[in-house]
């Protein structure tokens, strides 16, 4: 189901195997000219369609003219997109399959593209439609036989793209109104636009460079990864903060993987770079031999938006109105919706984070999701900010979610060498060894070069100074004044007498105008920012208005052709010049400065922060304008705190929600009293036991009691362990306070929560056991009674229980249903938000937990009970559901390198290991309730790739009272019979019945999880 792309980007694909002389073709096989297989062959060599052309080429309906067509067609960007969408929903189980809609697109699509009769187009639509639907289905049903969790992968993936397989008949339908001239026209329109697109797209401007000099794009450009983000299984502000179990991908395999995807990155990342990236990639002239690409169409969402609202254009309508104003290129009518229709065109939409309102935002999602739904073929990439992006998401079940990554050690490297060979100024003798020495020095501030736009800043700042400033504001000032205030006078230009005072306030009125109103997000015109700067100096500065405005006229002609910080962009329709921030980030970093300066004092500040920060925007605003209101006074972060915890108790739920996230958030940047700390942490606490709604977040959708809980996960894992201590001692104290609440909910949330302390450390990265012990014993009497009350009310609870030795293996299996024991399921969480089976706790411990009062061991006892509740199952029982989250894997392997200095100790402790277990041997049900869990998780986690087989590495299982059925998952692991399994068996009390089950499961024939059925 991959795709090629066009150029540079193009990702390898699969060969799929041949699937020539499958039953349902043979009747009506014949020879065939050996010219014409010859020319299919080589027309299919590399690609993963190559076995439709064979096929073809074999039946008697098909002409040699035919086939040469329809091999052509096989090729095209079209018919990978439809051969994609069939392949989805012949997975999917797709009723429209059977009801004709795919065999009229197709049939439209053939005669269209390359001029077939409507007969023979609609008969080979069908074979096409069949043969693919056919393949598919046999492939997935080989897949969940030979790899499970592969098989599901691929599932999910179908069941994601489920969207492309919508309309097709409304597809035909647009394909039926085009005829062969207009089809002509278009594929004349796509040439032309592609070789324009390409050249205006070559070159970057880059806005930290002293003139705007172009420079190739390949020249600066260092190409990014992406961290592919699971937003399915758990929230999406869960992941995009703590991402867990990513899948890191190039830019080709971006594009090659994902039908719909969302790029997420931070101010200054890259993300418009990206999107004039792709279109230059795409565009690329085509080898002779290469595929047809995909046409490439990129939309910045916030000119578009101007138009939606305004003139009412549609999408398709301000493409094509782009097309003629950027490129003065018309596109034949009908064209642009052809390419979306039939999956050629590829939308990158740019942007959607700088609708700074969030209804704006809220709008232009609703608005590309009905996009993507009437072009169902069309694949799509949108780029946007995370900050405020899960306040306004695009259905998750839909478009992927990739996050830019930051840059590592070797793109830092990268991109400096590419940066100071660019400086002309340099002498070439010195620039490696300057680069080289920004390398080293910018270690210190390793977080901020990691960024792209910083990373330019201060390639900036070490060129003028050759070093890098330790202190963290100062770097920060240096790199506004090197933007504002040296940057002329390095080169040796006046300032037309202006003081640069006055220059930077004019840019803080600036940025306060153009952030504070969405009409003016696309630039200030000059007459307009003239009056803008006057106003703000007549009276202060200039006596008269007519001096203030000639003196903002000649700071304008200053910086009028300068990429800065705020340059010239254009002409408006009146032919004035319009002026915009070069980035967002100077845009906000000046319009902080503004907020500050005309609101001194701290209750000022929040005076104007707080109703934004309560609707979850400005984020970044308010975090610069507190941190510069706390560089002039001391006590004003004492005092936003304050103000914040006033606000809390004067609002909603969800408003006080989002005020105490930013207080907490930016604890360790804004460094308030731990008296603050401690207050803001109790209120956060109190919001989270009190929020309506169950202790378990529900999949992905976030409730108000999952949202609560993040509060505490930020109080957590803050950076300065100093206050995060501060925080968990607080959020400790408090919880075992309301222990003894009256109310049963509260109490059993702050079970839970001191349950969790495990994962407090693991968020604070300390060593287990550093925070303290919770002393259950001495807190028995504080909840009495109640204890059962809550496990039998909570299996989360009991679970949570049982995980502190406050309650034994019996009351959990007694009070909680087996079916949830053997499931992985959402649970409370701060870092961890699922929960392995509980069986695995049950096995870990008794793998762990035995010495010479085993017969007594608790762990023991419950593995037994465990085992009686197991019963005699003769068929699958473990749900297709269960997954070890715990790393049991790292407990029971043990590996070490042949050679080494510990070979000796592996080996005696191997040794060791084998045995004879020198204490009374295990129950029967313990050991096969073991023997059947651990087998489930090598059968879901595919313990043969974590094994290694090389001969220079030794491995051998540690299975503690088991240790005698090692023979028994080494067969099974290695898939080869191992003679030592039915004596391993025997030395264990099991019945008939499960030593069959365990022997047949130890050669291969038998499974414990259920698998999911296609």
């Amino acid at each position: 189901m991959e795709g090629s792309a066009r150029g540079p980007c193009d990702a390898q694909s699969h060969r799929r195997p041949d699937r020539r002389g499958d039953k349902g073709f043979g009747s009506r096989a014949r020879k065939v000219d050996p010219a014409i297989r010859a020319e299919l062959e080589q027309r299919a060599v590399g690609d993963p369609r190559k076995f439709l052309v064979s096929i073809l080429s074999e039946l008697e309906s098909v002409s040699p003219d035919d086939s040469l067509l329809i091999g052509r067609f096989l090729r095209t960007p079209e018919f990978r997109s439809f051969a994609r969408s069939i392949a989805v929903a012949s997975m999917v189980r797709d009723p429209d399959l059977q009801h004709g809609g795919f065999v009229e697109k197709l049939s439209a699509l053939l005669v269209l593209a390359e001029s077939l009769p409507r007969e023979p187009a609609n008969r080979y639509a069908r074979l096409l439609v069949e043969t693919i639907s056919t393949g598919s289905r046999e492939a997935l049903t080989i897949l969940s036989n030979k790899d499970s969790a592969e098989y599901e992968l691929v599932l999910r993936q179908a069941e994601a793209e489920h969207g492309r397989t919508l309309g097709a008949r409304e597809h035909s339908q647009i394909l039926n109104q085009m005829d062969s001239h207009q089809y002509a026209a278009t594929l004349e329109f796509v040439d032309e636009y592609c070789r324009i697109a390409y050249a205006a797209s070559g070159e970057l401007v880059p806005a930290y460079f002293d003139t705007q000099r172009r420079v190739p794009i390949g020249a600066l450009h260092v190409a990014p990864t992406f961290a592919m983000i699971d937003s399915t299984s758990q929230p999406l502000w869960s992941q995009l903060r703590s991402p867990t179990d990513t899948e890191t991908t190039d830019l080709p395999g971006l594009i090659g993987r994902s039908y719909r995807v969302v790029v997420l990155g931070d101010p200054g990342a890259g993300k418009s770079t990206l999107a004039q990236r792709i279109l230059h990639d795409l565009t690329a002239p085509l080898d002779d031999n290469a595929a047809i690409g995909r046409v490439p169409f990129v939309v910045t969402l916030r000119r578009y938006d101007e138009k939606k609202r305004h003139r009412g254009y549609s999408l398709i309508q301000y493409i094509e109105a782009s097309l003629n104003e950027n490129f003065h290129l018309s596109a034949p009518a009908g064209a642009i919706e052809y390419l979306f229709t039939t999956g050629r065109a590829i939308a990158v939409l740019d942007g959607l984070d700088e609708l700074l309102e969030t209804h704006l935002r809220r709008e232009m999602v609703e608005a590309v999701e009905n996009f993507g739904q009437k072009y169902s073929s069309a694949e799509m990439i949108v780029t946007s900010r995370k900050i405020g992006y899960p306040e306004a998401p695009l259905k998750t079940d839909v478009f992927k979610v990739a996050v830019l990554e930051e840059f590592d050690e070797y793109n830092v490297a990268e991109y400096a060498q590419k940066w100071f060979r660019l400086d002309d100024r340099l002498p070439r003798s010195e620039r490696a060894r300057i680069t080289a020495a920004f390398i080293e020095e910018s270690e210190s501030v390793a977080d901020i070069r990691s960024n792209p736009l910083m990373l330019g800043l201060l390639c900036n700042v070490y060129r003028g100074e050759r070093s890098i400033p330790r202190n963290r504001a100062e770097l920060y000032d240096q790199c506004a004044r090197m933007l504002f205030e040296k940057w002329d006078a390095s080169r040796g230009i006046g300032t037309a007498n202006i003081l640069r005072s006055d220059a930077r306030a004019a840019l803080q009125v600036a940025a306060a105008s153009m952030f504070g109103a969405s009409s003016r997000a696309e630039g200030l015109a000059e007459n307009e920012l003239v009056t803008l700067i006057a106003d703000s100096w007549h009276g202060s500065r200039y006596e008269s208005q007519e001096e203030a405005r000639d003196a903002a006229r000649s700071l304008l002609a200053s910086w009028r052709g300068r990429a800065w910080v705020l340059t010239d962009v254009g002409l408006d329709v009146r032919g004035d010049s319009r002026y915009k921030f070069a980035h967002q980030t100077f845009l906000e970093y000046f319009a902080a400065e503004h907020i500050v300066r005309c609101n001194p004092t701290p209750d000022e500040l929040w005076a104007v922060l707080e109703p934004h920060i309560a609707r979850t925007e400005w984020e970044i605003v308010a975090q610069l304008a507190v941190q510069m209101s706390a560089q002039h006074n001391s006590r004003a972060a004492d005092r936003i705190y304050d103000l914040v915890l006033t606000a809390c108790h004067k609002t909603g739920r969800q408003e006080a929600h989002a005020l105490l996230r930013f207080a907490l958030e930016y604890c360790d940047v804004f460094l308030p009293s731990l008296d603050r700390v401690r207050r803001t942490v109790a209120a956060a606490l109190d919001i989270y036991l009190a929020a309506p709604g169950t202790t378990v977040p529900a999949g992905s959708e976030s409730s108000p009691v999952d949202d609560s809980l993040q509060l505490l996960k930020i109080a957590a894992g803050l950076r300065e362990e100093r206050i995060s201590r501060v925080a968990i001692e607080e959020i400790s104290v408090r919880c075992t306070q309301r222990l003894a609440a009256a109310e049963d909910r509260v109490a059993r949330r702050a079970l839970l929560v001191l349950g969790s302390r495990r994962e407090f450390e693991s968020l604070l990265e300390v060593e287990p056991g550093s925070l303290g012990e919770v002393d259950w014993h001495a807190l028995k009497p504080v909840w009495g009674d109640r204890l059962v009350t809550w496990v039998r009310s909570s299996e989360e609870v009991a679970l949570t229980a049982y995980e502190n030795r406050l309650i034994n293996g019996r009351s959990v299996t007694e009070l909680v249903p087996l079916s949830a024991l053997l499931e992985a399921a959402p649970r409370f969480g701060l870092k961890f938000p699922w929960r392995s089976p509980a069986v695995i706790l049950f096995l870990r411990r008794y793998l762990t937990e035995f010495g010479p009062a085993w017969p007594s061991n608790n762990a023991a006892r419950d593995m037994h009970q465990l085992g009686t509740t197991f019963g005699l199952l003769r068929s699958p029982f473990i749900p297709p559901s269960f997954h070890d989250h715990s790393g049991t894997s790292d407990l029971v392997i043990r590996q070490c390198t042949l050679g080494s200095p510990d070979w000796d100790e592996f080996v005696a402790l191997r040794d060791q290991a084998r045995q004879a277990i020198p204490f009374p041997a295990p129950t029967g049900p313990a050991a096969y309730s073991a023997a059947v869990i651990l087998g489930s998780i090598i059968e879901t986690e595919r313990w043969d790739r974590k094994l290694s087989a090389s001969p220079d590495v030794g491995s051998f299982l540690q299975l503690g009272p088991v240790q005698a059925l090692e023979p028994l998952f080494v067969s099974r692991i290695s898939n080869v019979a191992v003679r030592h399994v039915d004596r391993a068996l025997r030395q264990f009390p099991f019945t008939t019945d499960q030593h069959r089950i365990l022997a047949a499961w130890a050669a291969g024939d038998f499974d414990f999880v259920v698998r999911r059925r296609a």
